[in-house]
């Protein structure tokens, strides 16, 4: 028997069991695919919440990359794009077109910012002000500039649906609309828009009518997809009005999209739009009086006030550094050779006697700032009358005479003066530049009296100072009792060599034998080595110290170890 003889002995019901074993489906199943097959439509609604979920696991499972997918996307916006562009700008226009205002308002900004400085070096009593303003509003200046060039009002706001031309809602300011019929405007504005694209053939999808000037009032329009809103303006608007209206115009079709594209008639729904509207109800009305610029012209007094006091205090700065220069080089000893200016400091280039007085001392007194002076000296010996004197007191501090004066190269000394002290000074003064001779006011030439230099003698001879062990240095109660000793060698000293006899100063340093006899010989004898050149230095003539070692051992009035004392003698000249 044949297949086809098989399949005609079943029945209907052996037939749909046989098929459900094979294929797992029953007629119904089988009838509900048969047309999704034979009906696109239906099968595309039968899978359209199935297809984004496999293309998502396609990709994640990397069977399909998003470099394949984008071509057909791409294509599929081309092609949508130029079957139908009006529907596909509608569909961006609330995404676009706050973008497209923004980068717009920064060309805006650039554009102050050019104005700004483009009147920058313009100057008037008015743009004084404005730039105060500027600077305490924290606006721009050319926003100022810009903000006082318009003075509007803006009497009435409408909005018109784009198809059909009703009016969908009228907003006026508090004093009332110009028209008396808003539908009556509506269509007008429809009818003239219209009839400017009609009788200039232009293509409606690419131009819109945006002004509309009718005498002293302004009609702006700004459009989009399915309404526009015209406001009716008297006197000159700002270019912030337009960005006002297009915000306006897209929070009404963000907000009422569907309404706008299924409007029927009915109005009422775009009562709720009003909130939009009534932003653009502006104004800047002119002061009626203006006001005394109190603020503005305080702030320019007290600008020109700071101005004019650092102006006069560099000036009295210059003034009185020229005074203190002027009364420098005429002090003794100064000799000012050049002036600088070096980072904000006065560099004064000049000579200096090392006896003048440092100018530094008294630039205070003259007022300025001692901080911002500075002086650069090279040394040099003056010949003037002041330092010359200051120089001789100097040398002949250690004599006892009452006055001095130089004139014509003579210097005059007043006092009562031994013979020995005359002769002293003038060998220390003739050989200062400057100097040509001495004269002095008297001269004693009886000598002492005896008994005046033994006393003298009994008391250089009672003092001893004492060092510790390897130092030589006087504390301060040696150098009390080392000066009074200065003084009365000088009562005994008669340095005139041509007497009979003159008094010698015998520096005798003590030691002791105990230990390294020898070593402690050497060590006892620098030490009265140095304390003659201490009396040297306080002006004792070396030609009449001697030193000399002292054992202790050998002494009948022991002095203590590592001490020196002083015994008087008086010998011949030519014994020295």
């Amino acid at each position: 028997m044949s297949d086809k003889d098989f399949i005609n002995v079943l029945n209907k019901a052996q037939l749909s069991e046989l098929r459900r074993i094979i294929t797992g489906l029953d007629e119904e199943d089988l009838s509900r695919l048969n047309n999704l097959i034979k009906d696109p439509d239906a099968f595309s609604d039968h899978i359209i919440e199935f297809l984004p979920l496999s293309i998502k696991k396609l990709i994640s499972s990397h069977q399909v990359t998003l470099d394949e997918i984008t071509p057909f996307i791409e294509q599929a916006i081309q092609a949508s794009i130029k079957a139908n562009p009006q529907k596909f700008a509608n569909i961006l226009y609330p995404v676009m077109v706050p973008a497209i205002r923004k980068a717009v308002a920064e060309d805006i900004k650039r554009m102050l910012d050019s104005v700004s400085s483009s009147v920058d070096n313009s100057f008037s009593v008015k743009r004084i002000g404005w730039r105060l303003q500027s600077i305490f509003s924290g606006k721009s200046y050319g926003e100022i500039v810009l903000s006082h060039a318009f003075i509007y009002r803006v009497r009435e706001v409408f909005l018109i649906h784009t198809e059909t031309g009703l009016l969908l809602l009228d907003i006026t300011d508090e004093r009332g609309g110009l028209s008396n019929n808003a539908d009556m405007v509506s269509s007008m504005l429809t009818a003239i828009k219209d009839f400017a694209q009609d009788s200039l053939n232009v293509d409606r999808s690419k131009s819109d009518l945006n002004t509309i000037q009718m005498g002293e009032y302004t009609i702006w329009i700004e459009p989009g997809p399915y309404a526009i809103v015209a406001a009716i303006i008297e006197g000159r608007p700002p270019e912030e009005l337009k960005v006002i209206l297009k915000e306006a115009i897209e929070a009404v079709h963000v907000n009422f999209d569907h309404e706008l594209k299924t409007f029927d008639g009915d109005t009422d729904t775009f009562k709720k739009s009003e909130r939009f509207l009534q932003s653009c109800i502006k104004q800047q009305e002119k002061e009626q009086k203006k006001k005394k610029p109190i603020a503005s012209t305080l702030l320019l007094l007290i600008l020109l006030s700071a101005l004019g006091y650092w102006i006069y205090t560099s000036v009295d700065s210059n003034i009185r550094f020229n005074h203190f220069v002027k009364y420098a080089e005429n002090q003794p000893g100064i000799v000012i050779n050049k002036l600088e200016k070096q980072n904000g400091k006065h560099v004064v280039y000049a000579l200096k006697d090392p006896l003048s007085e440092n100018p530094y001392n008294y630039s205070g007194q003259f007022g300025f700032d001692s901080s911002n002076l500075q002086f650069k000296f090279k040394s040099y010996l003056s010949l003037e009358k002041e330092i010359i004197l200051k120089r001789s007191s100097i040398l002949l501090q250690a004599f006892n005479n009452e006055s001095i004066h130089l004139s014509n190269g003579i210097i005059y000394l007043k006092g009562n003066f031994r013979q020995t002290e005359a002769d002293s000074m003038k060998a220390l003064l003739m050989h200062l530049p400057g100097i040509d001779s001495i004269n002095f006011d008297s001269i004693v030439k009886n000598q002492p009296f005896r008994a005046v230099i033994n006393k003298s003698v009994f008391n250089i001879e009672k003092y001893y100072f004492v060092f510790k062990y390897n130092t030589f240095k006087l504390d301060s109660s040696q150098k009390i009792k080392f000066t009074k000793l200065i003084k009365n060698i000088k009562n005994v000293y008669d340095f005139n060599f041509k007497n009979d006899s003159i008094p010698v100063i015998v520096v005798i340093a003590h030691t002791s034998r105990a230990g390294n006899a020898e070593g402690n010989k050497i060590v006892a004898f620098n030490r009265a080595k140095q304390f003659i050149d201490l009396m040297v230095a306080a002006g004792i003539p070396m030609e009449t110290l001697v030193p000399t070692v002292s054992y202790k051992e050998e002494e009948k009035d022991a002095y203590p170890l590592r001490s020196v004392s002083f015994k008087v003698k008086f010998v011949k000249p030519e014994e020295l």
